[in-house]
């Protein structure tokens, strides 16, 4: 199975979110007066997209007699602000990052500000993001996912023939390619955008699985390091104060303990709180003392890294690949459950 993104994409080139933008407001331009008649196909396609927008705050469809008077990019640090009748439309587009700052509420005050006979309720604000996240965004009225995207541009496939929004297609296509690629590659061949998908699917067998195990709350995101930085997935708070002690982790050497999942390993962490002061012996030696556990529980695949002491710090860890993590993870998880109460699943 292999999807190449053709030489010649433009959003091959174009990666950035003022490109994003770009392509949001060229979209949304078939709405106004001067782009209605230049191509009917995209401009069906920019109603949806709008319907979508319009119906988060429960206002009626688009009407064939309405028009977006304005399109104003990078108005106020604002990414696309679309002046539409009575409404004024915040798009904040992301590529690889999130919503920051309480930005969105930012933005609103200062276009209440700047246009005081402005109802708040008229504000309709959009979060716009092609590339997975282990959340929706708060604080917004509606959210395009890559997936909702595709749902709305795929219609068009057959019947839209302009490059740009082909090209654009293409590129979303292509990512939800990377981003399904761990279902049909070995792990050794993942791609962040591999890891991305694997990590919202088992995120979503966590959260919502049929199994005790699963409705651990859980995320993930990218780790910057100096060699280079990877892809992880959290998994935390899962034992009690009570648990952790029957561990041998007390309170002062051990603030919480988690799994983290990176590259083809699912380790076993703990963080410590500064503010106990924690002796660096005693911390060591609990740490070894559940490493040797662990090891022993699970027939000497549990292996460890150097020990070294801080913040947050690696007890060992159990492989796993693409067709095994599932029970990696349960086989780790009830190592960890036996040291206190015993098995939890």
């Amino acid at each position: 199975m292999s999807f190449n993104l053709c030489v010649t994409n433009l959003f091959r080139y174009a990666t950035s979110e003022l490109s994003q933008d770009a392509f949001i407001c060229w979209l949304l331009s078939h709405l106004t007066e001067d782009g209605w008649d230049s191509d009917p196909q995209i401009r069906e396609c920019a109603m949806v997209f709008m319907n979508r927008i319009l119906r988060s705050k429960n206002q009626q469809g688009y009407c064939d007699d309405w028009r977006v008077q304005k399109i104003e990019k990078q108005y106020d640090n604002i990414d696309v602000l679309v002046y539409f009748n009575d409404f004024r439309i915040i798009l904040e587009d992301k590529v690889a990052t999130n919503v920051h700052d309480n930005q969105i509420e930012r933005y609103k005050e200062a276009l209440l500000k700047s246009e005081p006979w402005l109802s708040r309720d008229n504000i309709i604000t959009v979060y716009y993001k092609i590339f997975d996240q282990p959340r929706p965004e708060k604080g917004v009225d509606c959210e395009f996912t890559r997936e909702d995207l595709l749902s709305i541009f795929q219609r068009y496939q057959e019947t839209i023939e302009n490059p740009i929004f082909r090209n654009y297609l293409e590129y979303l296509e292509w990512i939800e390619y990377r981003a399904n690629s761990y279902q049909f590659l070995k792990i050794e061949d993942w791609t962040p955008d591999s890891y991305r998908g694997f990590f919202k699917h088992l995120q979503k067998d966590l959260e919502s699985g049929p199994n005790p195990l699963w409705g651990k709350d859980c995320s993930w995101g990218y780790v910057s390091n100096p060699s280079g930085g990877f892809m992880a997935l959290w998994l935390s708070d899962l034992f009690t104060s009570d648990e952790l002690d029957a561990m041998g982790l007390t309170e002062d050497i051990c603030d919480n303990l988690y799994l983290q999942i990176e590259n083809d390993i699912i380790a076993v962490k703990y963080s410590v709180d500064p503010k106990n002061n924690p002796a660096p012996s005693k911390s060591t030696q609990a740490r070894l003392t559940l490493y040797e556990y662990l090891r022993d529980q699970l027939d000497g695949e549990f292996e460890k890294k150097t020990f070294r002491y801080g913040t947050f710090m690696t007890v060992g860890y159990i492989r796993y690949n693409e067709s095994n993590y599932h029970q990696q993870l349960a086989k780790i998880l009830n190592a960890l459950q036996s040291k206190c109460v015993g098995k939890i699943i």
